[in-house]
């Protein structure tokens, strides 16, 4: 279900339908599909197929960051991807407690954009006690990832 609705979202070998796509993400992420459900969040997102829901697409996220908090290895990978969405999200939202939320769960999972907005707000004090010590530890990891 999710690789037809991914299929439909970008076109790939059909023809791109957006309100599909949802339909069928939707089918596999309440079958418990959490690529399904990230994917489909993005839809919710951007307005692709369905309403625009900023809020929905970040209650999406939180499920699957909720479910995908025990599981490993593919989940590390649904989880960046999902961290990097929610953060921006959550900011679009104006939703401080949110934004922190996942910005702390892309560093965890090495996730470079959300690493370094973290390390910025860490070294500027934007809405976090300021960490210099902190800031150049996530500044060299990213290095070592080469970003």
């Amino acid at each position: 279900m999710r690789a037809l609705g991914e299929a439909l979202a970008a076109g790939e070998g059909v023809e791109r339908d957006d309100p599909q796509a949802a339909s069928w993400l939707l089918r596999a992420h309440q079958a418990g599909d959490r690529r399904a459900a990230v994917s489909l969040a993005e839809l919710v997102a951007a307005g692709r197929g369905v309403e625009r829901d900023d809020r929905a697409a970040l209650t999406l996220l939180d499920r699957v960051r909720a479910r995908l908090a025990q599981e490993g290895a593919e989940a590390h990978a649904v989880l960046r991807r999902a961290a990097r969405l929610a953060a921006d999200l959550a900011r679009t939202l104006d939703d401080p407690a949110a934004v922190t939320r996942w910005l702390k769960v892309g560093v965890s999972v090495d996730e470079p954009a959300c690493m370094a907005e973290w390390a910025r707000r860490l070294e500027s004090g934007d809405g976090v006690a300021a960490d210099a010590q902190e800031a150049a530890r996530l500044r060299a990891r990213l290095a070592e990832l080469g970003r």
